[in-house]
């Protein structure tokens, strides 16, 4: 079956009017899919699935850690963020510059990221759709008396 899509992906990798590159590997976990579905008997587990090199290389993946160290930061020490609304800002306190550099190189450029020492400085609302977290909740005066 995949003897059968090989010419057509070649010749699309190599037309340079392609606007993006085939994703073989997709191409290859239908293949492999179809055949399982063709040939078990029983029913598939939902971890047999169709994958993409989107599974692999998207942000969420690439950035997996650093989504899950700055999630569990702000459950656990709020001190260590600093959101400015007005200049839609949040900083985070990583606590070392070197923890802040490794932080750093797993974000997407659209969250327009730098580092000041160990202070990593980003885009508010960006942050708050990649990490899955609503920054903008629990600052100031209020949520100190929560605690």
């Amino acid at each position: 079956m995949m003897l059968e899509k090989i010419p057509q992906l070649l010749d699309d990798l190599k037309d340079d009017e392609v606007k993006n590159a085939p994703d073989i590997l997709a191409v290859s976990s239908q293949v492999i899919y179809q055949i399982l579905s063709a040939y078990y008997d029983g029913e598939l587990k939902e971890y047999v699935r169709e994958l993409t090199l989107e599974n692999y290389f998207s942000e969420k993946i690439t950035g997996s850690q650093a989504i899950k160290n700055i999630q569990r930061a702000w459950q656990v020490n709020r001190k260590a963020f600093e959101v400015d609304k007005r200049s839609g800002q949040l900083r985070y306190n990583a606590g070392a510059t070197w923890e802040a550099d490794r932080i750093l190189k797993e974000l997407p450029e659209d969250l327009e990221a730098h580092k000041t020492r160990e202070w990593i400085v980003m885009d508010l609302d960006r942050a708050c759709d990649f990490f899955e977290v609503d920054f903008k909740k629990g600052q100031g005066f209020l949520s100190l008396l929560k605690r």
